[in-house]
């Protein structure tokens, strides 16, 4: 409701850089997601139900990565929502529908769940994010298709990146609930802290720095209740 009252209200400048602010945010749960997911999926399943039930780890990076394009789609589907851009790509959801399931059923015969989920993914990734990101930005948003597209790809490599050299780290940690637990502290505090490091100097995470920042003097200079002015 607040996008679709920012969209009416405010001019395109201002509507792409609340996007931004936004796609910030998504893109930072993408990489967390999938990282997470990565490092702590066959993990948690051992603990949970033992190792006679884990996936292979081929099927646990395409769970992941499918998870992490659903995040990355979130702003992009919001903003075109919000803009009522429904007529624009009235074919996607029967084009992608299609071309998933026929790929996941053909893929299936020949890789089992990891060709399943690598259907639904290709038609993700060449249907579906094509199709509403040109739209949102060419009737919507007004502006080029580029910094989103550098945007994607920058996002899936840092996602790949930091994905393997987390779970490289994490396969010198002992196994146990104590150290899952560890596990799981160091993973969420290490992908989430590489995230911010990289992006420190854009604009986004200066903006989410300030607000932070401001709720939190607010929280501290709050007065006790009963409390007076001298």
């Amino acid at each position: 409701a607040s996008i679709g009252n920012l969209c009416l209200e405010n001019d395109k400048d201002h509507q792409y850089e609340v996007y931004k602010r936004i796609a910030y945010l998504g893109n930072f749960v993408s990489v967390f997601a999938f990282t997470c997911y990565v490092c702590l999926f066959n993990d948690f399943i051992t603990l949970w139900i033992g190792e006679d039930m884990l996936f292979p780890v081929s099927v646990v990076v395409v769970i992941s990565l499918n998870t992490m394009l659903t995040y990355f789609r979130k702003p992009v589907g919001a903003f075109k929502d919000a803009m009522g851009l429904f007529r624009k790509d009235w074919f996607k959801p029967i084009t992608e529908g299609a071309v998933g399931i026929s790929l996941a059923i053909g893929l299936s015969y020949v890789w089992g769940t990891f060709g399943i989920l690598i259907g639904y993914i290709l038609a993700t990734v060449v249907i579906a994010i094509p199709i509403e990101n040109y739209v949102l930005f060419k009737y919507g948003l007004q502006r080029s298709l580029l910094p989103q597209v550098l945007r994607f790809f920058a996002t899936v490599i840092l996602s790949l990146l930091l994905a393997a050299l987390t779970y490289f780290i994490c396969s010198f940690i002992p196994k146990g609930i104590g150290w899952f637990i560890l596990e799981l502290i160091f993973v969420v505090c290490f992908s989430a802290g590489v995230y911010f490091l990289l992006t420190c100097r854009t604009k986004e995470f200066k903006y989410y720095k300030g607000l932070v920042i401001e709720i939190f003097s607010k929280i501290f200079k709050r007065k006790p209740k009963g409390a007076k002015d001298e």
